[in-house]
């Protein structure tokens, strides 16, 4: 499933290409869960900030970000 993760605010922000991602259900309660390398930038931003965005796409839409963001 590609995806993009964002995270920040409008003055101090990032994203980043994951591949790994979970959907599912625990307890009736919908969850998704993203898996980060530690060593990534986009710790930090998850560490200070409340929320973050998963942008979910089709492949065709997809390879045109992987040009900007990097694989």
């Amino acid at each position: 499933m590609p995806a993009i993760l964002s995270e920040g605010n409008k003055y101090h922000y990032n994203s980043m290409i994951i591949e790994k991602v979970s959907l599912g259900v625990s307890w009736n309660t919908p969850i998704f869960t993203v898996y980060a390398n530690d060593e990534r930038f986009n710790n930090e931003f998850m560490k200070i900030t409340e929320y973050f965005t998963v942008s979910i796409m089709n492949k065709n839409l997809f390879r045109k970000f992987a040009k900007v963001y990097g694989t």
